[in-house]
């Protein structure tokens, strides 16, 4: 079974970085991105997202050749129009009486639009997405989503 995956920002970064959240080196969030071509799963994107993961791919020092080179697939990831589930304007609204990080309107909005796994390590968001299940999505680490998508 084919999946949608919408990568938080902080995903992205950590890709590229080969990091987890806590600055340790780990190739996780990068062997996500990679799983997700390899099976042909689909990255859910908006325009906003899009912009925001070219924002943080630019502001990485690439000096590092590992890192240069997971920035260079990365930037390919997400040019690659056969991976991505665009996701149209305007996006749904959050329903009324959901709480969710002003900051993450948009993954949460595209989520919805996409029907998308959320991958993040953001627990705020994570938090926020769990506690109210009549969203109907799921919230993932990138651990968990890296064994979903090597799954099929």
């Amino acid at each position: 079974m084919k999946r949608v995956f919408l990568l938080d920002e902080n995903i992205i970064i950590l890709a590229a970085k080969l990091e987890d959240d806590r600055g340790n080196s780990d190739p996780t969030a990068l062997r996500l991105a990679f799983r997700i071509v390899e099976k042909c799963h689909r990255l859910a994107l908006h325009r906003t997202i899009w912009e925001a993961y070219t924002k943080h791919l630019a502001a990485i020092d690439t000096r590092q050749y590992y890192v240069s080179q997971a920035v260079s697939f990365l930037r390919d990831f997400i040019w690659n129009a056969d991976k991505i589930d665009q996701q149209p304007d305007p996006l749904p609204e959050i329903p009324p009486g959901v709480t969710v990080p002003r900051k993450d309107h948009h993954i949460v909005r595209c989520a919805l639009s996409a029907k998308a796994r959320i991958v993040t390590t953001d627990g705020r968001l994570r938090q926020a997405v769990e506690a109210c299940p009549a969203l109907g999505l799921s919230v993932l680490n990138p651990a968990e989503a890296l064994e979903l998508a090597a799954s099929v």
